[in-house]
Order: structure tokens, then sequence, then C-alpha cells
């Protein structure tokens, strides 16, 4: 398994490598440090070298934060890194942090046989996403044998190193402030920055598919293209754990606090014939409806290949469809998807299966 994994890694990074390649793209490994604005020190295995810019486009990503009052020894105390190449089963793993990630890596040695306590600061699990889609999840997970205790939490504060000669200054979670149409650091004032950062190292959520949105704008406009706005209200958030969730828009929970009046629909794989048929019936889809516009702005669920059915909900969002728009859309039957379809009838009482 652990084969296989790092022969995926290596074939992913290796096209990466094809496509640099191909559009004559040069690659410089090292660690970088800004000189000034338009120079980088560059400290390679062979030594160190310079590099003049025109513009730079700081996408570092992150790295796992370390406790501030335990050293990991990537034997016993691992961060997530250490926990994606266990050479063995563990007996009783740990997992602080009911999170995506924690979430994510608890639940695969749980189901390889390892037993799995996962401590959480919050009283729930997956803070930030549906409550109602976060509490199914919860309970999948324990009829998977992972365990759950609340009240403990830990928080560790990080910097990124090497911004010191241009006056760029993170925050206190080692965030670079940045513009948030041109992604420039203004480290001028002027607006128009030749630095500028996308990705885990700017705020917002630490999600591949957001730094890549970002890094096309970002690109696009240094080219002289023009900046094309990266609507952060539209980004699926998915957790890949078995079952998946998935989420774009608002949360139930969010539109409570907001004081919106909203419908909602649901629609549980218990009634779909293709979860029946493959016997993954654990999960629902949640819509929901903005009474006041009649459009959508949140779509939720948690289920088989959820990540792969939130996109219908990211093109309605985007379009400003109402539930009904989509709920008469015709959907191919057997599929998942007719549960997106029957959530939308159910958010104005039309469900034909339910």
């Amino acid at each position: 398994m652990l084969g296989q994994k790092d022969g995926a890694i290596a074939q992913l990074t290796g096209g990466i490598q094809h496509l640099f390649d191909k559009y004559g793209v040069e690659r410089v490994q090292g660690e970088a440090s800004f000189l000034d604005q338009h120079s980088l020190s560059i400290a390679a295995k062979d030594g160190k070298d310079s590099l003049e810019t025109q513009q730079v486009l700081i996408a570092t990503g992150s790295k796992a934060s370390q406790l501030p009052f335990v050293h990991t020894d990537k034997r016993d105390i691992v961060t997530s890194t250490e926990a994606l190449s266990f050479e063995e089963v563990p007996e009783h793993l740990i997992v602080v942090g009911a999170g995506v990630i924690g979430l994510e890596l608890g639940s695969v040695w749980a189901r390889l046989g390892s037993k799995v306590t996962v401590v959480e600061y919050q009283d729930r699990i997956l803070p930030g996403t549906d409550a109602e889609c976060a509490r199914v999840m919860q309970r999948e997970l324990k009829k998977q044998g992972l365990s759950f205790k609340t009240g403990q939490g830990v928080d560790a504060i990080t910097a990124l190193p090497g911004l010191e000669n241009v006056n760029i200054t993170p925050n206190q979670w080692g965030q670079i402030e940045v513009d948030p149409v041109t992604f420039g650091t203004d480290v001028q004032g002027m607006g128009h920055s030749s630095i500028h950062a996308i990705g885990d190292v700017i705020k917002g959520e630490m999600l591949a598919h957001k730094a890549e949105e970002e890094g096309v704008s970002c690109v696009e406009g240094m080219a002289g293209l023009g900046y094309h706005p990266v609507n952060y209200d539209l980004i699926p958030g998915v957790v890949y754990t078995n079952p998946e969730l998935a989420g774009v828009g608002l949360t139930e929970e969010t539109c409570q606090e907001r004081g919106m009046d909203v419908k909602i629909g649901k629609f549980h794989f218990a009634g779909n014939s293709r979860a029946r048929a493959v016997g993954n019936t654990a999960g629902l889809v949640k819509v929901i409806e903005d009474k006041a516009t009649n459009r959508l702005v949140g779509v939720h669920m948690v289920g088989a290949d959820a990540s792969e059915m939130i996109h219908e909900g990211c093109v309605a969002l985007a379009a400003g469809a109402s539930a009904r728009d989509i709920g008469y859309l015709c959907h191919a039957h057997p599929t998942l998807s007719e549960a997106v379809k029957e959530a939308m009838l159910a958010c104005h009482d039309m469900p034909i299966h339910a």
C-alpha cells in the first residue's frame, strides 16, 4: 500500500517536471530568501546562488505545526507527514484535533485495524462544516471504531523566514497579508507590489484547489492578462474519509447567525437506488435556499462520492439558481446524484422518493 502511494506521488511530481520541460520553465531547487524586492538568495545542496526577478509569487504551501509543549520524535509522536508512512499499523493512535486531516488519517488507520482516539478542543468534530453533516460523519466514524473525546486542544504558532529584507511581516499565524484581487503584498504601499503570495501562506482555507485558483488568477495578472476574481464563497470543502463530507456556500448555522430566513431540503441516501445497490446508504444531501431571494446559498452532503457530487452545488450557487431550478433538471437514473435532485425538490416539499 505504501509502495502504491509512493509510486503515485512519483508519477504526479514527475508529471509536473514534464510540464516544466514542455513549456520551458526553469526549476531551481533550494531555500530562498529575499535580498531585496527583485533579488533572491537561494541556498541549494551545491552551494548558494542568487536570482534576479521582475516579479515573485510566494507559494510555499504549509507544513505541520509543532505543538508548543511536545517534541515530535517522528516515531511515537508524529505529525500528519509521518502518519502517512507508518511501516506497521499502530496498535493505538491518538489524533489531536478533529479537523479534516486528523479525521482523514485517523479513519485510514482505523480501517487498517488501529484503535483510534480523536481528541478535540471544541464540542464537535469538523468545526466550520455543517453541524448536521458533521454529526452524521461522527456517527459513521464511530461505527468504524473511532472514539472521540472533547475538551482538550493545542495551538502552535509558526513564522515564515526569509522576508525580513522586503519588510513583509507575517501575522501571528505565520500568514502573509495580500491584496484580495492582485495577491500583491503591497510592500511599496502603492497597491501593486512585485511580490505576490497565494495558497496556505495567506489567509483562507488551506486547500490545494483554492491555491490553484489563486495561482491562475495571480499569474494571469502578472502576465498582463488581468486578474479574474476568485470567488471564495464558492470554494468547495471536502473531507476524504469514508463516507466523504463535502460542502459549498453557507451552512445552516451561519444562516442563523446572520438572521437569514431560509428553506432547507434534505434527502438521505437510504432512499437512493444507486446507494442501495452498492451498499453505501449512509449520509444525506442538504440544501439551503434563501427565502428572500429564492436562491440557493448552501449545499452540503455526507456520503459516498460526495467529493464528486458537490460540484453540482458549486455550479448552482454560481448561477444564482433556485432549488426548483436544479430539482427540475433531469438526473440520470440510477445515480447517487439523484439525491441532489431529491434534496432540491424537498426544499419545496416536493420530493419524489421520500
